[in-house]
């Protein structure tokens, strides 16, 4: 469509924040930061129309590709919550665009996502965080019910492919640096279908929330996006994960809404298309199995009102009549299910005498049942004209099976067993003259004795029992069997000889719910008095609610074991406590110290920042126990999953610096260079000083800040002059700016340098001397977190007494790394913290600068055209090169 004026004012403004942030320095924060907020905000301002047409032109989809592919790895560990949220706003939109423009900027930046982490080497694990977290968010329910209206037939099959890829493409990413965050672990493959497919279960009522519940589409055209994203997952091999969580909302659903059965049947058929019809059919026979066999220890004597219970809900879910274009499409679905069910579950591990009962009593749900004629109020329904045809078809194939004398002396135990258990139980459902005529039309009576010669004892009870079966059918006897071999001792094969009388389909279902409506956990108070232990979001939400017994302890309470198990599940009543948090330090790092007890653990993380931000400058308490309490926050066991468990030790380690860096600073320098540190444990520890750095230099992000530039004004970093050009620059604004905001102290002044930067850097030159097999400098990634550490405590140090020996110090560190082979993104780490230093440390101070490090300029500007000349650099490095060499020409030309 032709733009109009302010659309095309839109584009070129995209042109130019693009362009102007691939020119600018790497220290010109401003102008990235730009291109994230700008673009999401003009758009909120643009009509509906004209919001599509920018979205889908090319210059919106450059931009995008710009700001994850540069922007995003070059500024990854600068990025504030606040930036961080606008980077998310420009991929999936915000609240205040309509649904059709949400849709449009995910269908572009999914693809670009996902190839940025096909094409990242893994060495920047910042950007790879930003990476994955954006993904995070295109799957979350809201982002799931968007697709579920939005999506367009025509992009189905490529979007679902591109969500089911998530996971391999993140663990792929992570896994060239074996990197795995413990509280990161959402896009391992079973949780990652488990959660996708619940979100898209619960999302299914969009389709019938409106309107009064009158579908806006067919139903046909509504199953396409589900039915394509549950078919990949179902040939990918998660079809049972899947089913587990699928199936008791589904079932909830259909309950309470009549449009729910058809659309869900319709979703689960085309499912089948996609992958086969067996996994399907499998899987959910599995899931109903077993949680049937829960309620019973003997699955034979399991009552048929459950049964009837369990079929008629998933002859609902799989056989909705309503999509049926004819009798005979229905027919010939059944009898494919039952000939799945039937002749090759056989063979299946889990299948028995239960999985016989509810696949028979399926089908004959599914084929329908009519009132009987007679009033027995525990068996009010009999087959339906169709559901006796199938059962009478099934019951012949079945017996030739049975007397087949090759099933009789090749096959195991097992598939003996499930065929007669499946035998005895379609008997149930034919009456006696029916039976008669197929006895009569068979040769099961002759195949009895065959299997009394089989010389198996297991086998001749097996005979016995359909002998007896049909001896007690047969009017007047008038097959002449009468075995009365089986004991009371045999209770198994009583049972199966029962099931040839119930017709378990025909018993009135029990008036219970066979499934649990999963509803939205929430974390327990502290005041539950199992606490935490059942905090857990993972826990299975299909499991069958258990009723607990509240009376009187009994003389079977299991005994306590103290050195066996501190686990209250196990504890007496009386000694069952509840876990408060903690309030003092002392009592912080006693929880700390309790390994053993996730419960205390995930309590004490939680509330450690707090506690920690709390006593500080108050009392001598916390810089009593830094220490102890530093080690048992970095060596924490990441044997549990507890919940943003990286997070959270980081914030607290954070806490703990800015309130005592005298006190704990060295100590967890000390653990960066320590043998028995993971790599973990030493990049959550440069994270903290990172960001305590920052506080302490008043750099923390105040809330409700409604413009990302906001969160920039108390940074000090400018674009560079270019050489040739003449500014004329006032500080009018800035000073009155200041003069509004106050004068604060930097608190890390006195701190930068000697608690800091030099001990960082002793570590380094150390481990550099002696070459230890732990050095960080060995690990690429760690190297490039080491220096950005310091390239912000330098950026921080600004105006402080420390900053002429720390520009020397990393003068010296920088230098010595031009001649080690380095990746580029230590060469980038490198090149930013020179940028600092000409652009940051000494803005306004050239003279001085030329006058203090003539010697180190004259290296560096050696070491950046030797980045020039080299063939095999990235165009992004000497692009930063020209710009640093530009700036030194500007600064020599001053003197």
């Amino acid at each position: 469509m032709p733009f109009d004026a302010s659309s095309r004012e839109f584009l070129e403004r995209l042109i130019e924040l693009k362009d102007k942030a691939s020119l600018a320095s790497e220290s010109d924060l401003d102008s990235a930061f730009a291109c994230l907020s700008e673009p999401t905000l003009r758009l909120t301002h643009l009509q509906p129309e004209q919001r599509l047409a920018v979205i889908h032109d090319i210059a919106w989809k450059r931009h995008v590709w710009f700001v994850l592919q540069k922007l995003v790895p070059q500024y990854s560990i600068l990025l504030s919550p606040e930036h961080r949220h606008c980077l998310e706003n420009l991929v999936t939109g915000t609240s205040d665009l309509d649904d059709q423009a949400t849709w449009s900027l995910i269908q572009i930046s999914l693809p670009i996502l996902l190839e940025c982490l096909q094409t990242s080497s893994g060495e920047n694990i910042q950007s790879l965080d930003i990476y994955m977290r954006l993904l995070k968010r295109l799957v979350q329910p809201a982002s799931v019910r968007l697709y579920m209206t939005t999506v367009q037939i025509t992009d189905v099959r490529w979007f679902c492919t591109m969500l089911c890829s998530i996971p391999s493409r993140l663990a792929n990413a992570f896994g060239l640096q074996q990197y795995q965050q413990q509280d990161e672990s959402w896009y391992i493959d079973s949780q990652f279908y488990s959660a996708l497919t619940r979100h898209l279960a619960q999302s299914m009522t969009v389709y019938w929330e409106h309107d009064g519940g009158k579908l806006l589409k067919p139903v046909e055209t509504l199953s396409v996006f589900p039915g394509e994203l549950l078919g990949k997952m179902f040939r990918q091999g998660y079809e049972d994960d899947c089913i587990n969580t699928l199936y008791p909302i589904a079932v909830a659903q259909i309950q309470s809404h009549a449009q729910a059965s058809p659309i869900w049947s319709a979703v689960l058929r085309r499912a089948e298309t996609i992958s086969t019809p067996d996994k399907v059919w499998k899987s959910l026979m599995n899931y109903i199995h077993d949680k049937v066999a829960s309620q019973s220890e003997d699955a034979l004597t399991i009552s048929p009102a459950i049964i009837t219970a369990w079929a008629a809900e998933a002859a609902s879910l799989l056989f909705c009549t309503e999509n049926m274009k004819s009798p005979s499409e229905r027919r010939k679905r059944i009898e494919a299910f039952l000939t799945v069910t039937i002749f090759n579950l056989s063979k299946a591990r889990w299948a028995d005498g239960l999985t016989a009962r509810l696949t028979v009593a399926v089908a004959v749900h599914a084929a329908g049942l009519v009132p009987v004629t007679t009033k027995d109020p525990q068996r009010p329904w009999q087959l339906s004209e169709m559901a006796t045809v199938i059962v009478s078809k099934y019951t012949q194939r079945v017996i030739d099976m049975w007397t087949d004398p090759v099933f009789i002396k090749r096959a195991s135990y097992q598939e003996h067993e499930y065929m007669t258990v499946d035998m005895l139980v379609l008997f149930g459902y034919l009456d006696n003259v029916r039976l008669y005529e197929i006895v009569n039309t068979t040769s099961i009576i002759p195949a009895v004795t065959q299997w009394f010669d089989t010389g198996s004892a297991e086998n001749l009870k097996l005979g016995m029992t359909v002998g007896e079966s049909l001896s007690s059918r047969m009017e007047n006897n008038e097959a002449g069997i009468s075995c009365k071999l089986l004991s009371d001792d045999d209770h198994q094969y009583l049972a199966m000889k029962a099931l040839a009388s119930s017709g378990d389909a025909l018993a009135k279902a029990a008036n219970i719910s066979s499934s649990v409506t999963p509803t939205v956990e929430e974390p327990p108070s502290d005041e539950e008095d199992k606490g935490a232990l059942e905090e857990d979001a993972d826990l299975d939400p299909d499991a069958l609610m258990v009723p607990s017994d509240d009376s009187e302890d009994s003389d079977l309470e299991p005994y306590y074991m103290e050195e066996e198990s501190e686990d209250e599940e196990f504890a007496p009543k009386a000694e069952r406590k509840k876990v408060k948090s903690p309030t003092y330090i002392l009592d912080l790092v006693a929880y700390l110290k309790d390994r053993d007890d996730p419960v205390k653990l995930d309590i004490a993380l939680g509330v450690a920042e707090q506690v920690i931000r709390e006593k500080t400058a108050f009392g001598s308490e916390i810089s009593e126990s830094a220490i102890p309490l530093a080690r048992y926050l970095i060596g924490l066991p990441t044997d549990y999953d507890l919940t943003d468990f990286t997070t959270r030790q980081q914030k607290a380690l954070t806490a703990l610096i800015v309130a005592v860096p005298q006190v704990v600073t060295s100590f967890m320098i000390d653990e960066i260079y320590s043998r028995t540190s993971s790599t973990a444990q030493r990049q959550t520890i440069l994270a903290a000083i990172l960001f305590a750095v920052r506080e302490l230099a008043g750099w923390t992000e105040k809330e409700k800040m409604d413009e990302t530039r906001q969160a920039l004004d108390r940074m000090t970093i400018d674009t560079p002059v270019r050489v040739g050009q003449l500014k004329y620059h006032s500080r009018r604004a800035e000073v009155e700016l200041k003069r509004q905001q106050g004068m604060q102290r930097n608190r890390l002044s006195g701190l930068a340098g000697p608690v800091f930067f030099f001990p960082l850097l002793v570590g380094w030159w150390e481990g550099a001397q002696r070459r230890m097999p732990w050095w960080i400098g060995n690990d690429e990634m760690l190297s490039e977190r080491f220096i950005m550490t310091l390239n912000v405590i330098m950026h921080s140090a600004t105006n402080t007494p420390d900053k002429r020996r720390i520009v020397m110090e990393y003068f010296e560190f920088a230098l010595s790394m031009r001649y080690v082979p380095c990746s580029k993104a230590i060469k980038r780490a490198l090149l930013l913290g020179l940028d600092i230093i000409l652009n940051v440390s000494y803005k306004h101070q050239e003279r001085l600068l030329l006058h203090d490090y003539t010697k180190e300029l004259v290296d560096v500007k050696d070491w950046l055209q030797t980045i020039l000349e080299a063939p095999d650099e990235e165009d992004h490095l000497k692009e930063s090169a020209i710009l640093l060499l530009s700036r030194l020409a500007h600064i020599a030309s001053l003197e």
